[in-house]
């Protein structure tokens, strides 16, 4: 898709931006430094960066002159993203041609930027042999990285202390005086709800209600909308960003849903149909029979600096569990209707190798696009919903069935590892996925297995395999989160989704998902 930029005011079209691949390409054959802007279409402080140093005379003709530029939508490449974020949006990063990081931040002014293009400059020019002999060294380490995680992947017993210890590792991020995780900024963290959902404890509960009635009373949410902002500035939810995405918004519908009914709480129930009601009036797409995935900072009504409107398959999938969790506590009220066409929209977006593709025309190669989808049919399945003519059995889970099938064709790392990778092996690749698979070169030649996402895969595995009583498959499913916990320790709180999906796997959470 063609390049975006902030609406407002700024010369960042004047930087010569290249694609990913294009970029590699020509910095290769140039022998000179990449430089990498990741950005997104929504986000506040990537307009600001379009605006400001990217605007600069300076930084304009430094980067066409002694750089090659290359700028990459998060959204759009959520594998660079992952690989190559230094923290946030936007990230700036000057790389070597084979795609190795030199230096690099996140929002920096134009006199920053400046002295960070200056230093690399400088260091190009007189220690280029260095950066060579290093490239090499970490191509090795990598080889042998990989190596390790097929054919010795390390493993640790879920002990009931060792899940103590990452749900308390949440926990103790509490804030006592104003609700959430953390302090400042503060994102609402679905994720932990979620999991606080599942837990019979005196505790968390306390957590959970605390932090639900902050977040409905803070400045975070727009009572006038119904929505929730990304994140605020401020400890107390004040000083809010005010993109809001589609994600979040679904996430968070699920959670005040799932509460309203464990606590009969009326108020949370409203919250949560309010916030499905915003996603109906501002981002759905008759013609696309889907969502948008957010509404920019500072827009009223469209979702992007130029008004494009992607449906990105792993939110609309989220929204579908949203849909049909308010369905379940406004029961008649629609909500299971659209939740059905979302559904089969997603579906039809089916690849030959059985995958969904991220757009209606994109690749299919992004598991967390899989993984969304795979939620939302188990969910489906569960709450009864279905086609005329099918009971919602035979379809849903026979669709949870087929999709898990190919997820574990194509993205399970081989070897003796059973974690998926976060994007598809380069088999049969259709002609929409083959960008994806070019310029494989640097972090991106690395096979990432994320926590988080295996830890969704894992619990997913696991309601599969009680519905369809297969003790191999909640073996497989048992293995991968006693894979994955080596390396929870070094995750803090983004951990806490080992502890939901073990919740799951071993029957005993207070509700599902």
């Amino acid at each position: 898709m063609p390049f975006q930029f902030s609406r407002r005011p700024n010369r960042a079209a004047e930087i010569a931006w290249r694609e990913w691949s294009e970029a590699v390409a020509q910095a290769t054959a140039d022998d000179r430094p990449l430089f990498l802007c990741l950005t997104t279409t929504w986000c506040q402080w990537c307009h600001a960066l379009d605006e400001g140093a990217f605007s600069d005379d300076i930084v304009i003709s430094t980067l066409n002159r002694s750089f090659t530029p290359a700028r990459v939508d998060v959204d759009e490449r959520p594998d660079i993203a992952l690989r190559y974020s230094l923290g946030g949006w936007p990230t700036v990063a000057c790389l070597t041609p084979e795609g190795e990081t030199i230096a690099g931040g996140t929002f920096l002014t134009g006199a920053e930027l400046v002295d960070m293009l200056d230093n690399v400059q400088g260091a190009w020019i007189s220690q280029r042999d260095e950066f060579a002999a290093e490239v090499t060294e970490l191509r090795m380490a990598t080889a042998a990285l990989l190596r390790s995680l097929r054919e010795q992947p390390a493993v640790r017993a879920l002990t009931p202390e060792f899940l103590a210890f990452v749900t308390e590792t949440a926990l103790s991020a509490f804030d006592a005086e104003y609700g959430g995780f953390g302090r400042a900024a503060k994102f609402p963290r679905a994720d932990i709800l979620e999991t606080l959902l599942l837990m019979e404890d005196a505790r968390a509960r306390t957590v959970l209600e605390r932090t639900l009635d902050a977040l409905t009373a803070g400045e975070i949410h727009d009572r006038i909308s119904g929505s929730f902002y990304r994140y605020a500035a401020e400890r107390d939810w004040s000083a809010p960003h005010t993109e809001r995405l589609l994600t979040d918004n679904a996430a968070l519908a699920i959670v005040f849903a799932q509460a309203s009914r464990r606590f009969a709480r009326p108020d949370l129930a409203a919250t949560a149909a309010g916030i499905v009601d915003f996603m109906n009036s501002a981002l759905w797409i008759p013609t696309e029979g889907a969502f948008a995935h957010a509404l920019a900072a500072g827009d009223g009504g469209d979702c992007g600096p130029t008004g494009g409107c992607p449906t990105y398959t792993d939110a609309n999938a989220t929204a579908i569990r949203a849909l049909v969790w308010v369905e379940t506590v406004f029961p008649g009220s629609g909500h299971g209707t659209r939740a059905e066409e979302v559904a089969g929209r997603l579906w039809s977006r089916r690849s030959a190798r059985g995958l969904l593709a991220r757009t209606p025309n994109g690749p299919d190669c992004y598991l967390n696009d899989q993984l969304a989808m795979l939620e939302a049919a188990l969910q489906l399945n569960d709450t009864g919903l279905g086609e005329p003519g099918e009971t919602h059995n035979d379809l849903w889970l026979n669709r949870a069935e087929e999709l898990w099938g190919a997820i574990d064709s194509y993205f399970t790392v081989s070897g003796k590892s059973v974690l998926l990778a976060d994007v598809a092996a380069p088999v049969n690749v259709p002609p929409d996925s083959e960008p994806v698979y070019e310029a494989r070169v640097g972090r991106l030649a690395r096979t990432e297995t994320p926590l988080p996402e295996n830890a969704r895969a894992a619990a997913c595995a696991a309601l599969l395999a009680r519905a369809r009583r297969d003790e191999e498959l909640a073996g497989r499913a048992r293995l991968m989160l006693e894979q994955l916990a080596p390396s929870a320790a070094n995750m803090g709180n983004y951990s806490i989704g080992l502890a939901r999906a073990a919740l799951i796997a071993s029957g005993t959470a207070n509700a599902l998902p």
